[in-house]
């Protein structure tokens, strides 16, 4: 319903560019509510047909994701703090690091700031891709475990599909760690 409303909203915000914005909020909100009610008919198709493979989550199963998702979240903080600890050590130990890439001449000329702009852009695209992976994994403990314990099936669902997500992020990371391996062996 919402995309073939969104021709019309476009063209209308041809019209009056001062409320672009909130036409985009309007179709946000079309959209939000559209996918709102297709939550809904999935619980309803859920309830009508209780289980897809007819499997049946007992109470050892229960506990058992539940200490699966304990752990998950675990995991993510470790992880997050553990970078936290790393870029603060870069930080505090930049003048060793730098001397031990750049000599005295290097140093006073522009190739320290190009090196140090290079690692920060590096090392931001790093913290960004760990953050987004390990929120993915916060996100699906929290979810696994509150629809557990509230026994929402929905919420089961949505904490599995970010579960999903953070493997799929991982194993995309994993193939390209593999490639530039290949590579760099390749023309080594």
């Amino acid at each position: 319903m919402a995309y073939r409303a969104f021709p019309y909203i476009i063209k209308f915000a041809r019209f009056n560019r001062a409320g672009y914005f909130y036409i985009r909020q309007l179709y946000n909100i079309i959209y939000s509510i559209t996918s709102l009610k297709s939550l809904r008919e999935n619980q309803i198709h859920m309830e009508e047909n209780p289980s897809f493979l007819e499997l049946k989550v007992d109470q050892q199963m229960s506990a058992t994701l539940a200490e699966v998702s304990r752990w998950g979240k675990f995991l993510a903080v470790l992880v997050i703090v553990a970078i936290g600890l790393f870029f603060l050590m870069v930080i505090l130990l930049w003048g060793r690091l730098a001397g031990q890439f750049l000599t005295l001449e290097e140093i006073q000329g522009s190739g320290a700031d190009l090196l140090m702009a290079g690692l920060i852009v590096v090392f931001a695209i790093v913290g960004a891709i760990v953050g987004i992976l390990m929120s993915f994994l916060i996100k699906a403990a929290n979810r696994i475990r509150s629809g557990i314990l509230n026994q929402d099936q929905l919420l089961f669902n949505s904490g599995l599909a970010n579960l999903k997500n953070y493997f799929a992020m991982y194993g995309v990371l994993g193939i390209l760690g593999l490639l530039f391996t290949f590579l760099g062996l390749l023309f080594n």
